[in-house]
């Protein structure tokens, strides 16, 4: 049996759904600090979750089927041509 040749990849995708799990939840812990110190509704604050959270699944969504169509190379190379100063 062939040895699996991409743990490393498998891992960095891991480690990226995590980040963004812990970025897309962090938020929100401040959001009560934000609402003081800003004077922003509760309504607002509920506005902001939910589309934080519609956005979110719609990248989701959408970003699986994409890839697979273009390929994941395609993708990134897309992706550093579109924001090239991201790190």
């Amino acid at each position: 049996m062939e040895k699996n040749k991409y743990g490393l990849t498998i891992k960095a995708a891991f480690i990226g759904y995590m980040v963004q799990a812990v970025v897309n939840n962090f938020l929100p812990l401040l959001f009560i600090q934000m609402q003081g110190e800003f004077g922003i509704s509760l309504s607002r604050i509920t506005l902001l979750i939910t589309v934080n959270f519609l956005i979110q699944l719609l990248i989701d969504l959408t970003s699986a089927p994409v890839i697979a169509v273009i390929g994941y190379r395609a993708a990134f190379f897309s992706f550093l041509l579109n924001f090239p100063t991201a790190p």
